[in-house]
Formats: structure tokens, sequence, C-alpha cells
């Protein structure tokens, strides 16, 4: 499973693609489906975190 952590806090699945967005990493590399993960409600809301960041990617372009 996919972990991090910000000031010693590990981040949930949307914060975590959220800051992927903003990595650059594609939309394709969600770590939980890459894992096979037996959470489908962690990839998904790693996607909504990677599709928030980009919505305001685009309003501030």
């Amino acid at each position: 499973m996919a972990t991090a952590e910000l000031h010693g806090n590990k981040l949930r699945p949307f914060e975590l693609g959220y800051q992927a967005f903003k990595n650059g990493t594609p939309l394709t590399q969600n770590p939980y489906q890459l894992e096979k993960d037996t959470s489908p409600v962690s990839m998904q809301r790693w996607i909504e975190g990677w599709n928030k960041a980009q919505r305001e990617a685009w309003r501030k372009a």
C-alpha cells in the first residue's frame, strides 16, 4: 500500500493523489491500482485528489 508522511502525519489516499499530480505523476500511475490494493475506495480517493489538483491547475492557467 502507498504510504507517505507530511510533518509526521500519514497522508490519506486523497492527499497522495493531489500530491502526485503536483509532482507530475500521470493518472495511470495510481499506486493503489498498481498494487492491486484490496480497497477500491482508496484507489478512488487517490483519483479524486489527482483530479482536484488538475482542476485547480486549469483554473490558475
